[in-house]
């Protein structure tokens, strides 16, 4: 089922929907019936599938990942109300068809790491000889200090041994506009196909994004089972290093001529340097984004290599200043 505008589901009112991509649930925008200032984004369970009791089951899980990870990077899942002394993060819209299960979110706005990216400068995209000196927000230092913010909201999952396995720029919000004086603050959401490192139990493929050991299994149409060499925190280690290069470059990383969708990943690495399109970088960024997507799972860098990377050996940038932990 969907919900409609104005609809009112328990505490809120339904202003519009803002996603119906997803395979297991539908967002929509809304805001407390009673306080209307206070706007939410609730992600309500598909229904009248065949998938249906699926979809509520991972709904609930993923509700119950989001009560416990506690990281100002990471999207909040609000009370919905007290029963007794616990709070209900959780419930069904029981006044409708099929009563689907749904919880509440923070608004925090539209503008996505994905709209910082495709609005990159042409004459960075191009590698012109003599780039906007005026590069604010997609200088060198400043993408890498906004990469360091996510690396550390990943850090924090994965020392929870915790992979999210569907990193793309879509999943990122940003609290605020770019501006070269304004701390982005990158906040992660959709946990959908987050698992433990040891509990994965279906793959995410996000063309584009997913490495290829998720690719091939995809592309084949292999069961769970039939699936070897996937690591879910492996797969968040690729999917970062698609969103370096596309945050230093502002491309896509596309499939050579003639390759499908599910090829994507599968272009050869040396095509995969920044410095094929920007003129300002140092070879050490090639040298940890070529490490980042490795073939080999295994050969990929933890985040806390990565981040000592960035720290210690990555030159002609300032070290990042930003801790996300300190940020209220």
């Amino acid at each position: 089922m969907s919900f409609n505008i104005g609809d009112i589901v328990e505490a809120y009112t339904i202003e519009k929907s803002l996603s119906d991509k997803g395979g297991m649930s539908k967002i929509y925008l809304a805001y407390e019936t009673l306080r209307p200032s206070r706007r939410v984004v609730l992600k309500v369970q598909r229904t009248g599938h065949e998938e249906s009791l699926m979809f509520q089951d991972l709904l609930r899980e993923e509700s119950a990942l989001l009560q416990k990870l506690n990281h100002p990077g990471i999207i909040r899942i609000i009370p919905m109300r007290m029963e007794k002394e616990d709070s209900v993060y959780i419930a069904k819209a029981i006044n409708y068809e099929d009563t689907p299960w749904y919880y509440a979110m923070p608004y925090l706005g539209e503008y996505t790491l994905e709209k910082h990216i495709n609005l990159f400068p042409e004459d960075l995209r191009m590698n012109t000889k003599n780039p906007s000196q005026d590069l604010g927000v997609y200088s060198i230092d400043w993408s890498i200090e906004l990469f360091y913010q996510v690396l550390q909201v990943i850090n924090y999952m994965h020392e929870k041994r915790i992979a999210h396995t569907d990193l793309k720029p879509d999943n990122l919000i940003l609290r605020h506009v770019p501006t070269i004086h304004l701390v982005p603050q990158p906040i992660l959401i959709d946990f959908g196909s987050a698992c433990a490192f040891d509990g994965m139990k279906q793959l995410t493929a996000s063309p584009g994004y997913s490495p290829p050991e998720v690719m091939k299994a995809v592309k084949y149409d292999m069961s769970f089972d039939q699936v070897e060499n996937v690591f879910p925190e492996k797969i968040d280690i690729w999917s970062l290093g698609v969103i370096l290069f596309e945050l230093l470059t502002g491309r896509k990383m596309r499939p050579a001529q003639g390759m499908g969708i599910y090829d994507t990943t599968l272009v050869p690495i040396r095509s995969k340097k920044v410095s094929r399109y920007r003129i300002d970088v140092h070879d050490s960024i090639d040298k940890l984004l070529q490490a980042m997507l490795a073939n080999d799972p295994l050969k990929r860098p933890g985040t806390a290599q990565i981040m000592k990377a960035i720290d210690e050996r990555i030159y002609s940038i300032r070290p990042p200043r930003i801790d996300n932990r300190r940020l209220s």
